[in-house]
């Protein structure tokens, strides 16, 4: 069985964007709590054959860890879908914590459009 090793760190970057860089393996945190600037989150991610990425919102129905669908690519500016297809609208100028589920993947930029 192969382990993995990982580091995750938060830089910031232009606002509102923050990188989250992962080795490819595990990792499952939650983040500090960051203001919201527009209706759609949008990540930037690398994933292998079988790794994903899940994000959702610290708290808020419709908008959870488990409202929210898996993305599984290597792409720049994915927008994260949920269930009842829900957005960030209400939401904005609150501040929200986000959780984040990664599986033999990184994430780069989490943002809002």
């Amino acid at each position: 069985m192969t382990k993995y090793r990982h580091n995750v760190t938060k830089y910031r970057s232009r606002p509102p964007r923050f990188a989250l860089p992962c080795s490819l393996g595990a990792a499952d945190f939650t983040t500090i709590a960051l203001n919201v600037t527009g209706s759609k989150l949008i990540v930037s991610l690398d994933t292998d054959a079988n790794g994903s990425v899940a994000v959702g919102a610290v708290g808020v129905p419709g908008l959870s860890l488990a409202d929210a669908t898996p993305l599984s690519a290597t792409t720049t500016d994915a927008v994260v879908e949920f269930k009842g297809a829900k957005d960030f609208s209400s939401r904005i100028g609150k501040t929200v914590a986000f959780e984040v589920k990664m599986s033999r993947a990184a994430m780069f930029i989490l943002r809002f459009l």
